[in-house]
């Protein structure tokens, strides 16, 4: 079977899952959207000029009556189903700007902001293929986009109405800016736009370490901008500076903490219950992988020409870490799309420098059906809470490791072309010399 044809069986087989997914999630009974709910109540404190980090810390809440922008008028008891105190666990820059969703009542707010995660779904996968410069109407983008909104951590994100994806938008498209015909206007932009994803910090930090490898101080220095904007937005609130830093240190402290029972990070994992020696693991393979892209940095000196294939690689080798080490929980792992695009696109003869064996394409091939079956699929209610957990760090380990295998098969476009041109001479070279030598021997 052609591999086009292939292609085109599995994006019918993601289509139906995709539809039967969506489905699902209009249809269940369940009140959707909890983490979403601490987003909009903090907008609602945000019109009521209040500071919601504090408001948060000091156990204030909501001023009632509170009337809505789609006629709702709420008097009295909860103004939304979960009646519960919670923080917007990301930065002010994003929660300044889902606060014009909190002058909408919850049901409105709600499926306003289902909908433009459906809509940033589609957007961050179309953001990626352009930095990729593929088409998004193929059937390779296509698959890239039916895996996106199949798997798992898309639907976990929905249905919470978490920022995942929103940040992650962000982050592809200030990799965009940055790497995309770079102007210094265009470096501003990405850093605009990678200071909006930086209010997840945790989360999309992995561009940042990127961005300072190649020493892209314009984007850096504008995204740190951005966040300071933030916090001086928050200083309009009745709080000053010095008081919003120590808020987010506390409030980072509870994310950034052992977490609870529902992470898929190591320590809630194949490492749960090795305290304190999971911690000396983590140290310890984390300083083994620092060592080995120090190797693959000091393999590639002096090398220049195109990055953005090898930067992607670069950019899935520390997401895929940083899930694995730090508090994430599954909806995160919308951020790991890279990963399926490396596979689906950058292992083409374009970027890649020594061409991978029969054997080396089969075992890349099947690693990634498998990992994106187990994406895709709910195993855990087949297997059980733990033994999910497990498998799903599994799997992401060798993920890890597979992207850093990939790492060091990428060179430039450039140096390739370089290396062919070189070797054109040569040859050239020594078919001269072998013309020449044969005009000076003796005829007979």
């Amino acid at each position: 079977m052609k591999a086009r044809s292939l292609i085109v069986i599995i994006n019918i087989a993601l289509l139906i899952i995709t539809v039967v997914v969506l489905v699902r999630l209009l249809t269940k009974n369940t009140s959707p959207g909890y983490d979403f709910h601490c987003f909009w109540y903090g907008g609602n404190l945000i019109w009521q000029s209040t500071d919601p980090y504090k408001a948060f810390l000091e156990k204030q809440k909501v001023t009632l009556p509170v009337r809505y922008l789609d006629g709702v008028v709420a008097k009295d008891g909860p103004i939304d189903p979960f009646d519960v105190q919670c923080v917007p666990g990301n930065t002010a820059p994003i929660v300044f700007l889902l606060s014009p969703l909190a002058r909408y009542s919850w049901g409105t707010a709600i499926t306003a902001w289902s909908i433009i995660n459906l809509i940033l779904a589609f957007a961050t996968v179309w953001v990626l293929l352009k930095l990729l410069g593929q088409k998004a109407a193929s059937n390779k983008g296509i698959l890239l986009l039916l895996l996106m909104l199949a798997q798992l951590p898309t639907r976990e994100m929905l249905e919470t109405g978490q920022t995942s994806m929103l940040v992650t938008f962000f982050m592809f498209l200030s990799m965009f800016f940055s790497y995309r015909n770079r102007t210094p206007i265009r470096a501003i932009i990405s850093g605009v736009f990678l200071g909006f994803a930086l209010s997840k910090p945790l989360l999309t930090f992995p561009l940042v370490l990127v961005l300072m490898y190649r020493c892209r101080a314009i984007e850096v220095l504008t995204a740190g901008f951005i966040q300071l904007i933030g916090v001086w937005c928050v200083t309009f609130l009745g709080t000053s500076i010095s008081e919003v830093f120590a808020e987010y240190y506390r409030i980072f402290m509870m994310h950034a903490g052992p977490g609870t029972a529902d992470g898929m990070y190591l320590t809630a994992g194949l490492l749960k219950g090795l305290q304190p020696y999971s911690y000396v693991i983590i140290i310890a393979g984390s300083v083994a992988l620092g060592i080995v892209l120090l190797k693959w940095h000091r393999d590639r000196l002096g090398m220049r020409g195109e990055e953005v294939g090898i930067d992607l690689a670069l950019l899935t080798v520390v997401m895929l870490w940083n899930l694995l080490v730090f508090y994430h929980r599954r909806y995160d792992y919308v951020s790991a799309i890279s990963f399926p695009a490396l596979i689906i696109f950058i292992l083409g003869d374009h970027y890649q420098a020594v061409k991978l064996s029969t054997t080396e394409r089969t075992v890349v091939n099947c690693f990634t059906g498998l990992l994106m079956v187990f994406w895709i699929f709910p195993i855990k209610h087949a297997v059980g809470d733990m033994a999910h957990r497990y498998l799903f760090n599994s799997f992401t380990l060798v993920a890890l490791a597979m992207s850093t295998w990939i790492l060091f098969r990428l060179v430039p476009v450039k140096v390739q072309e370089r290396c062919c041109q070189h070797v054109g001479a040569k040859q050239s070279e020594d078919l001269h010399a072998n013309s020449s030598s044969r005009s000076l021997e003796p005829r007979i």
